[in-house]
């Protein structure tokens, strides 16, 4: 094996870093031209400085300030002050003390002592000459070894602010007024102070700004606090975005008690030990490109054709099909995934969710999209009234019951899409933490929708006289399974219950990882224990299956 470096982070050479990218400097404290409506070329918002409104160029070039005095940068003014609590008191001028040659430190003394000082300019002038002392502290060492390191490079102190870039801190408009980010104030305020500091060799007239250079230092490193406050921590820019516990297409739901009935255990229905009923929303989300995919190829793809304004639609009063002019939101819905995104979030609304498919035309007048026809446990899709009439009596001999005919809901329709999305799929079921051999497994995925639901025959090609079987379509006068449903055998290696565990749920789509997870199933590995044990079993704790199946109404 090979070995790694870690990332390292260095100190900015701020000098070097505004001449190699030729950064513009802000002087004026106005937002706007006097008398127009132009940004000010040397304000904070510059579009000279920090590219026009709208460029790229406007989130990535950057500014600077001139400080008119020489400051700590702001991670070194930390670790300088932490080495010894009494160097920010001396800075501040709140604290005298000398230099002791033999030392090579400043040490405390009383305001008589001869050779005693204090204040900013004093403590930046022996600064350089400072030796600090290591420990057997590793955290004390570290910090030594920066700051000697920085002061080395000549990048311990500078006299110039970088700004970021004004797109990422922009004026934006509300009402009739403009409303500027926080982050600005501080620019502003640190600009302000650095035009109070007044250039002088004379090392008495330099000391008279102390208090002024100081306060630059301190605003310095507020505004260094700032951005490390937005970058750190569980809820900082960092950890939220590239270092949390958190992966693409997947979800987190409370688990619900499994039941296993069904005509028979080979019945589609049945919950197989190997299998994890998901709530049709979860579900929905978790395979969210598959699941766009068969919206557009089932659905929307048979009514928008590419580039066409005229779309056939049902008529809501007579059911019959007539062509309508569709409304520009129903186009961008079809033909967007932010639209077809919008449609599955939509389902998180409980009264969306047996609400009619509709289109709107240009007028805004409403039309279904596609009708179903229901025959005992057979499920026929259809756009057209009349023809799938006169198709079942030819070809069929079979008389169609008007009365059965009705509009496709949304959560039919987000039913069928992800059925057909998540066949043959598997998710990783985690419980965290993931401490033992069955914290975490890959599980089939079995799509649930109301409790109960029915088992029915499905087909979307009426002519075609082809069917599919749909374990769980959804049953229009039930509730929704809104819960992730564990089977019994995985309770124990999950070390999970019903009284609020949360159990993540991540999707694996591809062809690769899916033959994976066929090939580990098909392995003894998956169904014993290095010990030679059941990995999974319902021979223990059974406590809360009990006491369910003692209490649960059996009518139901």
């Amino acid at each position: 094996m090979e070995p790694t470096n870690p990332v390292n982070l260095w100190q900015l050479n701020v000098d070097q870093y505004i001449t190699d990218h030729n950064c513009g400097q802000v002087t004026s404290h106005l937002i706007w031209e006097p008398s127009t409506t132009r940004l000010h070329p040397e304000g904070l918002y510059s579009e000279d400085i920090f590219g026009e409104i709208g460029s790229p160029s406007r989130i990535v070039r950057i500014g600077y300030i001139a400080l008119n005095t020489r400051v700590f940068v702001p991670g070194v003014f930390k670790k300088v002050t932490d080495l010894k609590g009494y160097y920010q008191d001396v800075l501040a001028g709140k604290a005298y003390a000398k230099f002791d040659p033999k030392l090579k430190d400043i040490v405390l003394c009383s305001p008589e002592t001869p050779g005693a000082d204090t204040g900013f300019t004093f403590f930046m002038d022996v600064f350089p000459k400072l030796v600090f002392t290591k420990t057997k502290s590793y955290a004390r060492n570290t910090k030594v070894d920066l700051v000697n390191k920085a002061r080395e490079a000549n990048v311990a102190t500078t006299d110039k602010l970088l700004v970021l870039p004004a797109g990422l801190r922009d004026l934006r408009q509300e009402g009739d007024r403009y409303v500027t980010e926080d982050i600005n104030k501080f620019y502003l305020g640190i600009m302000s102070l650095g035009n109070e500091v007044q250039s002088s060799d004379d090392p008495e007239l330099s000391r008279l700004y102390d208090g002024v250079r100081y306060t630059i230092q301190l605003k310095c490193f507020e505004l260094y606090k700032e951005h490390e406050n937005f970058l750190d921590g569980k809820r900082g820019f960092v950890q939220r975005r590239y270092a949390r516990r958190a992966i693409g297409w997947g979800t987190r739901n409370v688990c619900s008690v499994s039941n296993l009935r069904a005509a028979s255990v080979d019945s589609p229905s049945y919950h197989k030990h190997d299998e994890t009923v998901i709530p049709l929303f979860q579900a929905a989300k978790m395979f969210q490109p598959l699941v766009i995919h068969n919206l557009r190829q089932l659905f929307y793809g048979q009514v928008f054709d590419q580039g066409a304004l005229n779309v056939p639609a049902i008529n809501t009063k007579t059911f019959d099909t007539e062509y309508i002019e569709v409304a520009p939101d129903e186009i961008t819905k079809a033909q967007s995934s932010e639209g077809m995104e919008s449609l599955i979030q939509m389902f998180q609304n409980i009264h969306m969710r047996k609400r009619f498919v509709i289109l709107k035309d240009i007028k805004g007048k409403h039309y279904y999209m596609f009708l179903v026809y229901q025959k005992d446990d057979e499920i026929y899709l259809l756009r057209d009234k009349r023809d799938f009439i006169s198709f079942m009596k030819s070809q069929k001999n079979h008389d169609v019951d008007v009365n059965n005919i009705r509009p496709l809901t949304y959560a039919e329709m987000l039913y069928l899409a992800t059925f057909r999305a998540t066949e043959r799929k598997f998710a990783q079921i985690t419980r965290y933490p993931a401490i033992e051999l069955g914290s975490t497994y890959p599980s089939r995925v079995k799509v649930a929708s109301t409790v109960p639901s029915k088992q029915v025959k499905f087909s979307s090609q009426y002519k075609d006289d082809y069917f599919i079987i749909l374990p769980h379509y959804p049953d229009l006068n039930s509730d929704f399974q809104d819960s992730l449903v564990l089977h019994d055998s995985r309770l124990k290696g999950l070390t999970a219950d019903f009284d609020g565990d949360t159990i993540s749920a991540n999707a694996i789509m591809s062809d690769e990882a899916v033959q994976e997870c066929e090939d580990y199933l098909n392995d003894p590995r998956s169904y014993i224990n290095p010990n030679g044990k059941f990995l999974n079993s319902v021979a223990t704790d059974l406590t809360e299956m009990v006491i369910y199946n003692l209490t649960r109404d059996p009518d139901k």
